[in-house]
């Protein structure tokens, strides 16, 4: 007796289902009568469907005397994590994981698991001089990483994922820097709740951060989002999903994958497979993977670890409830922000200070002062040039629950302030460059520009001799050192933008460049300096160019917030004013 088993190929099941989509549901019609599923809409259980979320659609046969009629979903069925449908998942990344690797990487997105190995840079025997590396991928998926177990040997590897991962990894990674040597990406999907493309963008992030670790250096961290879309036949409409599940992305017609460095607000690598039906959808999608990539980003650059620190960094992580109280709910701050971020108290007392109907932070940071203008103020305007800044100061505001009392802008505060006043170069700024700014006054300017880092304490290449260990903060801050163009270009542009202007300064600045900045005002304008402390120590000034009006306060109080409560006191104010 013959058998109908064939070694050749892998055989299915002894018995199969008849497809989902031709189970039958009760029609909102009142006559009983019965319809089918659109058969590109998966529902696995119709029958338990509640009706508001059904339409009965007519769907012509070609002919126009023939219809059908089909019950269709009414809008885009609910994930099963009660994510949003542009929202994607939290990641968790860890570095270090395999001890015989240059670097490694193990990324989480859910149930998706993938672990990433960087082998090199090695050298290249036996070839030609090339002038650079040579980046290899391969891209292997676990026999059990899915339902459907792998078969070992080549059927696990997928050459076309290993192709994505190489061309979104190859802009950031400098191999001119290798002449003749190879970098191998080993990219193994240990579980996998996503789609095939997915688990290519997952990858990519993986990849990055074991990069990094490896030592191999890159012009930027990339990172990538994938999204796919649902079709519905009857209503010949595409429903999106970013990041979407193994269940959404099985019955899917069309797959986007973006991968981008968010620092450089360069996108290296765009894939999209299958068809696009209405273009200002994919636009949209597309937006919201590049908001996806930028949180990927504020996720792998955040420390949340005291071990993850720089040595001489530490201090601040004891500090770090006096940065924001809620840190442990979730706050989210890279290196950077770690040291350039204002305590809360402190922050707090400027806001109260500046309370308005709208004020602006031009250089945000980690949101440590957008959050407490929100709190006293109908509408805060958040600028920062750098996108990481701006994810990470969205996911802080939403600790806090005021970020819809935020518009958050990622760009040059040079251009906010030409276009601001109208001496921009034409362009649309509120679909455009600014956009979801709708142009509103602002009446109160903050900023707390780069100061320099750490160090900025300890100018010694501003005097010829070497800064005294026995009086290290003897040394004077010249406000020409602030970030980008100096004190008197960025003092200049607020005062485009608004009346009164907020300069956050280090504690030894020249008292009489924070003098010389009221005579390049066009308008009357009275200085008050504010210095801050948190329990005994000094810690900023806080200066303030309000207008000269008559009987305007100019008395001053110093605080010292700490973990007590507030305590004032009158102490000596440094006024340095001058009447015209």
């Amino acid at each position: 007796m013959a058998s109908n088993y064939d070694r050749r190929r892998a055989n299915g099941p002894d018995e199969s289902s008849a497809p989902v989509y031709n189970i039958k549901v009760a029609s909102l019609e009142s006559n009983g009568d019965s319809w089918a599923i659109d058969e590109n809409i998966l529902v696995h259980n119709p029958s338990v469907l509640p009706t508001e979320l059904l339409h009965v659609k007519n769907v012509p046969l070609g002919h126009n005397d023939l219809s059908l009629n089909r019950v269709v979903l009414k809008q885009p069925f609910p994930r099963s994590d009660n994510r949003g449908a542009l929202d994607p998942r939290p990641l968790y990344i860890q570095t270090g994981i395999i001890p015989n690797a240059s670097g490694s990487a193990l990324l989480e997105a859910g149930r998706t698991k993938i672990a990433v190995a960087i082998h090199g840079p090695r050298q290249v025997r036996g070839t030609p001089l090339v002038g650079e590396a040579v980046l290899s991928v391969l891209f292997q998926l676990s026999p059990f990483s899915s339902s459907e177990r792998q078969q070992p040997g080549k059927d696990v590897e997928r050459p076309e994922l290993a192709a994505i991962v190489q061309q979104a990894l190859l802009p950031a990674v400098r191999v001119e820097l290798y002449p003749k040597s190879s970098i191998y990406v080993h990219v193994t999907v240990v579980d996998m709740d996503t789609s095939a493309v997915g688990c290519a963008a997952h990858a990519v992030t993986a990849a990055s951060a074991a990069l990094t670790e490896a030592g191999i250096e890159m012009y930027g961290l990339v990172t990538g989002s994938s999204a796919s879309a649902l079709t519905s036949v009857a209503s010949d409409e595409q429903h999106w999903t970013v990041d979407p599940s193994h269940e959404e992305a099985s019955n899917s017609s069309s797959h986007i994958v973006l991968c981008a460095m968010p620092a450089h607000e360069r996108i290296t690598c765009y894939n999209l497979q299958g068809p696009a039906y209405d273009a200002s959808k994919v636009r949209q999608v597309t937006d919201a993977l590049v908001s996806a990539t930028g949180k990927s980003q504020a996720y792998n650059s955040a420390i949340r670890r005291k071990e993850d620190l720089p040595p001489n960094m530490l201090k601040y992580w004891k500090a770090r409830y006096d940065l924001f109280s809620r840190f442990d709910e979730g706050t989210l701050l890279d290196e950077e922000s770690w040291y350039s971020v204002t305590p809360e108290a402190i922050a707090y007392r400027i806001a109260v200070r500046c309370r308005s109907e709208v004020a602006m932070d031009a250089c945000c940071g980690a949101g440590g002062n957008v959050i407490q203008f929100a709190l006293t103020c109908k509408h805060v305007v958040a600028l920062d040039i750098d996108p990481v800044k701006i994810e990470l100061a969205k996911h802080n505001a939403a600790i806090y629950g005021v970020q819809d009392r935020i518009t958050f802008l990622c760009g040059d505060l040079r251009d906010f302030a030409r276009d601001y006043v109208g001496e921009g170069h034409g362009e649309d700024t509120t679909e455009g460059r600014w956009q979801g700014w709708d142009k509103r006054k602002i009446d109160v300017v903050f900023m707390s520009p780069p100061w320099g880092g750490v160090e900025y304490k300890n100018p010694a290449q501003l005097t010829n001799e070497p800064p005294d260990e026995s009086c290290k903060y003897s040394d004077i801050y010249p406000l020409s050192e602030l970030r980008p163009d100096g004190g008197s270009a960025i003092f200049k542009m607020s005062q485009k933008i608004a009346p009164r202007t907020v300069l956050f300064l280090p504690r030894n600045s020249d008292l009489d460049d924070i003098a010389k900045l009221r005579d390049e005002s066009e308008k009357p304008v009275r200085i008050h300096i504010e210095e801050c402390w948190i329990g005994y120590k000094l810690k900023a000034l806080a200066v303030y160019y309000f207008p000269d009006i008559p009987g305007h306060d100019t008395e001053m109080t110093r605080y010292w917030p700490g973990n007590r409560p507030l305590r004032q006191e009158r102490g000596i104010t440094r006024d340095v004013s001058k009447k015209k």
